[in-house]
């Protein structure tokens, strides 16, 4: 069950195009480096009744956790609570006063307190469902805790008590990479030979396709975007990056650019958050093992 249609927007929320035309802002940059040398943060999420910052330590197999000012607080998996442990957390999702993770090697759910306490992870190493979470990427959760989880080319519909599988959109909405919800709808990133927005119906229906480029490469922009993120009205975020030229772009859901910054001193943008409640963008630096609260 996703947000009702009747969802109101109070005209006071900031929209995207308001944190880009705050960029030039002074910028927290935060270090993430660790004794390895080694980070690679991935995806951002939101603890906004704590006010806490939450950054996927792709390397570490863990998640990092601190304030909107950058100061790191506590990192989990708590040390020896959990098994299996994490390897390769892709996304992560806060909804309902807990954290979802999709993990690409376990091909597993994770599911955390907001204080990094283990609940319950699924499938199950010894009851494994009939269809199993195949490269699971990114993660949306909705009030019932219904879980949405981009695969390889579906998406993957799954309740978190008790892990019932649904696929949508197999071989109709390209190769996924993140999910968002959005009134009654789910929208889904995607690549293929465009990069796009599919949005889909609860039942599975595509009722659209939002085109966002149609040749990447003809704007010198070799890496397609890996997560995005909606503003109060549903205009969508997205970055294209390259080592030293990326752009944070602003889309309308008919696939309209509505504005567009140079992210020049990124190196590597992957991951990006609106912290809706704070008007910051948190963005994860790949090349460069940072995060960028700005």
């Amino acid at each position: 069950m996703l947000y009702s249609t009747e969802h109101k927007v109070s005209p006071n929320y900031p929209t995207c195009l308001d944190y880009i035309r705050q960029h030039n802002r002074d910028t927290i940059v935060v270090d993430l480096m660790d004794e390895y040398n080694r980070f690679f943060p991935r995806s951002i999420g939101e603890d906004e009744e704590l006010g806490r910052v939450h950054v996927i330590h792709t390397l570490g197999n863990k998640v990092l956790v601190m304030t909107y000012t950058g100061s790191i607080l506590f990192s989990y998996p708590l040390e020896g609570e959990f098994q299996p442990p994490l390897f390769k957390p892709r996304a992560l999702c806060i909804r309902n006063n807990l954290i979802f993770i999709s993990d690409l090697r376990n091909k597993m759910i994770f599911i955390f307190t907001l204080e990094g306490n283990s609940v319950s992870h699924f499938p199950c190493p010894d009851n494994s469902p009939s269809t199993p979470i195949k490269r699971p990427k990114g993660i949306a959760v909705d009030k019932d805790n219904t879980i949405y989880v981009s695969m390889l080319d579906s998406l993957q519909i799954l309740n978190s008590t008790l892990p019932v599988h649904q696929i949508f959109g197999a071989g109709k909405i390209g190769k996924p990479k993140d999910v968002q919800l959005f009134n009654e709808f789910i929208l889904v990133l995607s690549w293929d030979n465009v990069t796009s927005v599919f949005f889909l119906t609860t039942d599975g229906l595509v009722v659209r396709q939002c085109v966002i480029r149609r040749h990447v490469q003809t704007y010198g922009y070799t890496g397609r975007p890996w997560y995005f993120d909606l503003d109060h009205y549903g205009n969508m975020l997205l970055i294209f990056f390259r080592e030293s030229r990326s752009m944070l772009e602003l889309y309308s859901q008919d696939g309209n650019l509505i504005a567009s910054q140079k992210l020049s001193k990124l190196d590597r943008p992957r991951g990006l958050k609106l912290l809706k409640d704070k008007n910051l963008i948190a963005i994860s630096a790949y090349g460069e093992n940072s995060l960028y609260i700005m």
